[in-house]
């Protein structure tokens, strides 16, 4: 279970560790006390909370001229949303058939939510894009808007032209969308192995999409909250919530620095929103804590200026990438190479909570990728290659979907959490048709999927699920040193087929 003072130092990503000078919000308010009481208390300082916090407190909308409380148990951007790999990435027609797939291997939705699902993502991109003009943040977040290419190998390009072709009659059937969405494939071989510059790659497709240094993008909506003239916003961190509870028709929201109380409450806790109900409960447990890495690499000189990426990359073996602003790489993936190799369990990452250090034969796999994939990469030198590497706690949810809403049974109390390792894809969708919902008090489906929604009747279409490698479990509260972890054969646990578990792999 999530404990404050954790037992355990954080690892520190890449984009924490260069967001620290004076614009940053390291120690904001560390020493503050929570105010008696609010109108609407956010709990989580990460980017969910920062993006509903910026919109809550534009004029006109449902925080202004209100008291509007953040509480966040460390410093902003602590979590995964400081943790993740940079992308703002809308998922696209390789997602069109694995959501419609039956639970537990697919989402189970209809093909016209399925288009749904992916468009709001698609809008989630043109709201951050909206926002960064709008506030002129685009050079303080490294805002880089542009394609995203994904990589195939033999025999790949007919599925994925099917599946594509798929997805465009949808949209033109249940959206009256007749375009191309957006997408090019290069079918030509030698094109696209100049293109990608890695081994056994046969063709490629480009994508809408967009990256950003992710701690300053969530600095910088939390810092446009702070300055809002229309609302009275106070952000108080180091300001752990231990439990709410009801009084009446509100809420007492108990900290280690004092209670609040409040009429609304949004619990953009992600990884640790089965902390705020009892075991057992199907909100609690439809949302699983799970563990990630990622890297940074400085790339050696023919990856560097002129020969740097041009683009953000998701490659056929489910790994991706993007170079950043000062040259470097983030790179993620990898689990499933873990799982292939044998040498972890299915579901291996899944319950833990503590980001203290990367596991060592993930870094050993991320340190080896480029090498191994990019004939050009060359030998490294001294001080090129894996410079850093970081966990991070995000979320897999029963049906991949997040649970957003207000909690069945508790008016007053609503969740915007599981993301299932696609937050920044979707979390400005969320943050704005929640400001909406505070306000009208129903739910937007203009912005958002139904599907979406946190409903009774969806917690216990899913209360039989079990998560990957975790089919007799239950939540399990405690760290499990998965280093040691010794490979067995289930086949109630294993998926024969990798396809089968491409809805694990996501890009942050």
């Amino acid at each position: 279970m999530s404990t404050f003072p954790q037992p355990f130092k954080s690892s520190v990503s890449h984009w924490q560790a260069t967001n620290r000078g004076t614009q940053s919000l390291y120690g904001y308010n560390k020493d503050g006390k929570p105010p008696a009481q609010a109108d609407i208390v956010i709990v989580g300082g990460g980017t969910m909370g920062a993006s509903l916090s910026y919109f809550l407190t534009r004029d006109g909308a449902e925080g202004a001229g209100r008291k509007v409380v953040l509480l966040e148990a460390k410093d902003i951007g602590s979590g995964a949303s400081g943790r993740n790999g940079g992308h703002v990435a809308p998922a696209h027609y390789l997602r069109f058939k694995s959501y419609q797939r039956p639970m537990p291997a697919g989402t189970g939705a209809s093909e016209e939510e399925v288009v749904k699902i992916i468009q709001a993502e698609r809008t989630n991109l043109e709201i951050v894009e909206d926002i960064v003009r709008k506030e002129g943040i685009a050079e303080e977040i490294e805002w880089w808007r542009g394609e995203l290419m994904n990589t195939h190998t033999a025999g790949q390009l007919e599925d994925n032209l099917a599946l594509y072709n798929d997805w465009l009659a949808a949209r033109k059937k249940y959206l009256g969308v007749d375009d191309d969405a957006g997408v090019r494939f290069v079918k030509n071989k030698l094109e696209a192995a100049k293109l990608s510059r890695m081994k056994d790659v046969v063709s490629v497709d480009f994508a809408p999409t967009g990256s950003v240094h992710s701690h300053k993008l969530c600095t910088a909506l939390m810092r446009l909250a702070i300055q809002s003239s229309f609302s009275d916003f106070e952000l108080v961190t180091w300001c752990p919530v231990n439990s709410v509870v009801p009084k009446r028709e509100k809420w007492i929201v108990k900290t280690a620095k004092g209670d609040i109380l409040t009429r609304k409450v949004i619990l953009c806790t992600n990884a640790h929103t089965h902390n705020f109900f009892p075991k057992g409960d199907p909100v609690g447990d439809f949302i699983a804590p799970c563990f990630v890495q990622c890297s940074h690499i400085t790339p050696p000189p023919p990856f560097s200026g002129t020969g740097a990426f041009k683009n953000t990359v998701r490659s056929h073996h489910g790994w991706y990438w993007m170079q950043t602003k000062g040259g470097g790489i983030v790179i993620g993936g990898g689990d499933d190479d873990l799982v292939d190799n044998r040498t972890h369990e299915e579901g291996f990452n899944l319950f833990i909570e503590d980001d203290s250090k990367p596991m060592e034969a993930w870094t050993k796999l991320q340190s080896k990728y480029m090498p191994n994939n990019f004939p050009r990469w060359g030998e490294e030198a001294e001080g090129e290659g894996l410079d850093r590497a970081w966990g991070g706690i995000l979320t897999r949810t029963k049906d991949t979907l997040p649970l957003i809403g207000e909690v069945p049974g508790k008016k007053g109390m609503l969740i915007a959490a599981g993301f299932h390792g696609h937050g920044q894809s979707r979390i400005f969708s969320v943050a704005k048709a929640l400001s909406k919902q505070l306000a009208t008090g129903r739910y937007d489906t203009e912005l958002l999927p139904q599907s979406f929604e946190l409903t009774m009747e969806r917690l216990q279409r899913c209360r039989t699920v079990r998560f990957p490698g975790h089919e007799q479990e239950g939540l399990v509260q405690e760290y499990v040193n998965v280093e040691q972890s010794v490979w067995e054969e289930k086949a109630s646990a294993r998926v024969e087929v990798r396809a089968e578990r491409q809805r694990w792999c996501v890009i942050m």
